[in-house]
C-alpha cells in the first residue's frame, strides 16, 4: 500500500509538466505547484491541488486551474472528485 506522500507524488508526476498559458515554462519550472499542497484521498476519493500563481490577482488563475483540473479528470478514475484551489498568500 502507497503512504500519503507517494500518493501525492502520483498527482504532482501528473501535473508537474503543465505548461503556463503565459511563461514558456512548466507549472513545476514556475514553483506554480509543490508537492506538500497536493493531497489524495482515497476514503474520500478526493483529489486536492493547492497552486499559487506567479503573480497576485494573476489574470490566468482561474485558466491554470481549469488545466490542472482537466489533467487530473482525464488521468484518474472517475470516482475521484478534483478540487484545486488558487493560493494568494506566499508570492516570490
Amino acid at each position: 500500500m502507497l503512504n500519503r506522500a507517494a500518493y501525492s507524488n502520483l498527482v504532482y508526476d501528473c501535473i508537474k509538466g503543465i505548461r503556463d498559458p503565459e511563461y514558456p515554462f512548466s507549472l513545476e519550472d514556475l514553483f506554480v505547484i509543490k508537492k506538500e499542497k497536493i493531497s489524495l484521498n482515497l476514503s474520500e476519493q478526493t483529489i486536492k491541488v493547492e497552486f499559487e500563481p506567479t503573480i497576485p490577482h494573476c489574470n490566468n488563475a482561474s485558466l491554470i486551474g481549469l488545466m490542472i483540473k482537466t489533467k487530473l479528470i482525464r488521468s484518474f478514475p472517475q470516482r475521484f472528485k478534483v478540487e484545486r484551489f488558487a493560493c494568494q498568500e506566499n508570492h516570490r
